[in-house]
């Protein structure tokens, strides 16, 4: 049952991350193409580099937030520990 139910989250976690990346890429490549039709080459390209490299960030920022609670969390069980240690 647990095997179910964890596999079924990470099915739900992965397909809402595809549909919520396919959506700041699809933003992305849209204003990119407004612009080049517009004439503006320059501003098309960092439309498309800002969509590509978007969702790496988001990525990298919710990383860092998970690593940043689970120091806290450590934090947090072992400064008990220390303070009965350093009296």
């Amino acid at each position: 049952m647990f095997g179910f139910a964890s596999s079924l989250a990470i099915g739900y976690l992965a397909l809402t991350g595809t549909i919520a990346n396919s959506a700041i890429l699809a933003r992305g490549f849209k204003r990119a193409f407004d612009a080049a039709v517009k004439g503006d080459m320059r501003e098309a390209r960092s439309y498309v580099f800002s969509a590509v490299s978007a969702p790496a960030i988001i990525a990298i920022t919710a990383v860092g937030a998970f690593v940043g609670e689970c120091i806290r969390g450590s934090n947090d069980l072992g400064e008990p520990v220390l303070k009965v240690i350093h009296g």
